[in-house]
């Protein structure tokens, strides 16, 4: 029956069937896929950027301090997105079985460390000379990073923010 159910795929292609039903099932998968995406953009934003400023080092105090921030969160982060989301999507099939969570958290883990990455690097970039007149008005290092380094590097971050999402529609 190989040869008919072909014949019976090329006529659909020729004539579409767009009824009502199936209009209505396509749009409620289709918003399905993007919830998908955006939740598992929200978990990758919660791992990301935390992980991502520790991996910067920009608000550790001494070079000791940076030295022991940068290292290991720079490995978590290689280790998350060393794995493609479709091997953690079987992970978590197998952990969670056939579920919402599973997708997010197949998106979300491997996106948290390529968000994470991207996010150290931005932050690190930052030209120095007007971040040391906020420090010397008495600024800490996380007035710093929030009144100073975030705005500089906040257009380049969200845009590649919004590059992942469509990505992780893709994905989804």
């Amino acid at each position: 029956g190989g040869f008919g159910a072909l014949g019976d795929m090329a006529a659909s292609i020729v004539r579409p069937q767009v009824d009502a039903e199936i209009l209505v099932l396509a749009f409620r998968e289709a918003w399905r896929t993007v919830a998908y995406a955006v939740a598992g953009l929200t978990v990758a934003l919660f791992i990301g950027f935390p992980i991502g400023v520790m991996g910067s080092g920009v608000v550790a105090g001494s070079s000791l301090a940076r030295v022991f921030n940068i290292g290991p969160a720079r490995l978590v982060l290689a280790a998350m997105r060393s794995v493609h989301e479709l091997v953690w999507a079987w992970l978590f099939v197998a952990a969670f079985g056939l579920s919402p969570m599973a997708a997010v958290l197949a998106i979300g883990i491997p996106y948290g460390g390529i968000l994470g990455r991207i996010y150290a690097e931005s932050l690190q970039d930052v030209p120095d000379a007007p971040l040391r007149a906020l420090r010397s008005s008495g600024a800490n290092g996380w007035r710093v990073l929030f009144y100073g380094r975030l705005p500089m590097v906040g257009p380049d971050i969200l845009s590649y923010t919004f590059y992942r999402l469509e990505c992780g529609i893709r994905a989804a």
